[in-house]
């Protein structure tokens, strides 16, 4: 054991290390934030028709209700209607 030195060296941490490490609180905060941007996306949405019409659609994907909102306006009222001007009648349920 001749001339090892067994004492914990301690090296004093600078701040720029809390720098490069994620602080827990932060990271949860974050992905608090990011749920809640997920779940405002996968938000419940619809899009309604003319009422004497009647056709009124349901669902948390979007680009279903564009497709059947398609559908539906060119079936049963002889029209076609862009992507975009689908979207713009989208409300949030």
């Amino acid at each position: 054991m001749g001339g090892e030195d067994k004492r914990l060296h301690l090296i004093p941490l600078c701040p720029l290390h809390f720098l490069t490490k994620k602080d827990p609180v932060i990271a949860f905060k974050q992905e608090v934030i990011s749920m809640a941007k997920e779940l405002k996306e996968k938000a419940l949405k619809k899009i309604e028709c003319d009422p004497e019409c009647g056709f009124m659609m349901r669902s948390h994907d979007e680009a279903e209700l564009v497709q059947a909102t398609k559908q539906h306006v060119k079936k049963f009222h002889g029209k076609e209607m862009t992507e975009e001007e689908v979207r713009a009648d989208i409300e949030e349920a």
